[in-house]
């Protein structure tokens, strides 16, 4: 099944497909695989830790549909942001950082530069907004 996936995506020349794989197939905790959908943005930044709350250089891909962080391949991503989980996106704070918001966790993330940063803020919150457009809304 995943050679499938990956003929497609080369054949419609895609740059990186995120798919999850169900979880009734797996029989277990349901495990997101980083292959891609069209890259909207792509950089270093910095990410303070969950438990090793110093800050470290991650690569971030922002896709339409989450934004994927990596410690060194790109095949494999140390943790992925569902857009659609994001709760509020700060503006860039005091030390130059920003927060992103889930209902699980609270991410803090720098860029090099002010400019930087505020470039990824509004490139999350469109990418956010967009999504947010598509998606079915329930009343």
């Amino acid at each position: 099944m995943l050679s499938e996936i990956v003929q497609c995506l080369q054949a419609r020349r895609c740059e990186t497909l995120l798919l999850t794989a169900s979880t009734a197939m797996f029989r277990r905790r349901t495990r997101t695989v980083v292959m891609s959908l069209q890259t909207l943005k792509e950089g270093q930044l910095y990410k303070k830790g969950k438990i090793n709350t110093e800050w470290r250089q991650r690569l971030f891909i922002l896709n339409g549909k989450q934004l994927a962080y990596f410690k060194g391949s790109k095949h494999v991503p140390s943790g992925i942001i569902e857009l659609k989980e994001i709760r509020s996106i700060s503006d860039v704070l005091q030390d130059g950082t920003f927060q992103v918001t889930t209902p699980s966790r609270t991410y803090e993330i720098r860029g090099d530069s002010r400019e930087i940063t505020e470039d990824w803020i509004e490139a999350l919150r469109q990418a956010r907004d967009e999504l947010n457009r598509e998606l079915p809304h329930t009343h």
